[in-house]
């Protein structure tokens, strides 16, 4: 693998990525990273509106990881044990930044993720707005660790619609990836 990181930095710079985190998350990397990238975008001289939106982009993914990857350090953990695992990639390509996450989670949990990004997709912004603002005054759902408002801020900042993708691992589980363009 020593052989294959200065390549593998290279490709990654190619691809535009300015931040790579592969590993256990916590609310601490959570903040440190998020500081680090907006530094970086301020530096490269993007609009405070631009890094407003890659940011709180960002810190939703990462909360998401958080929060409900099924992948945790020990495997045994109960909930607000041990670490949850993931992957973070921020990039940008062709003139727009672009937050990229990927975990593990449950099948069930998968289902039920799909069928709420569903319906915010059908949602202009003005729809999600009003959702926001309902689904605050909501209870969170029995398997939420917060409002439940991940998902509907990331439609609401994003400058085109989420991308995302499942793969499945095994009979209990899939690695569920989404991509956000701030």
């Amino acid at each position: 693998m020593l052989d294959r990181l200065y390549p593998f930095s290279e490709d990654l710079k190619q691809e535009g990525v300015i931040f790579c985190f592969s590993g256990p998350a916590s609310q601490s990397v959570l903040e440190g990273v998020g500081q680090a990238i907006r530094r970086k975008m301020e530096l490269e001289d993007a609009g405070m509106s631009t890094v407003q939106r890659v940011f709180s982009i960002f810190v939703e993914q990462m909360q998401n990881i958080v929060h409900y990857s099924a992948e945790r350090t020990p495997p045994d953990c109960e909930d607000d044990e041990g670490l949850r695992h993931g992957v973070v990639v921020v990039g940008r390509e062709n003139g727009s930044f672009y937050v990229m996450c990927g975990n593990k989670v449950r099948v069930k949990q998968s289902e039920k993720i799909l069928k709420h990004i569903n319906h915010l997709s059908t949602l202009d912004k003005q729809q999600l707005k009003e959702y926001y603002k309902q689904a605050r005054r909501r209870e969170p759902g029995e398997d939420s660790r917060g409002a439940g408002l991940g998902f509907v801020e990331m439609f609401r900042r994003a400058c085109e619609p989420l991308e995302y993708h499942i793969t499945p691992m095994d009979d209990e589980t899939v690695f569920f990836s989404v991509k956000a363009k701030g």
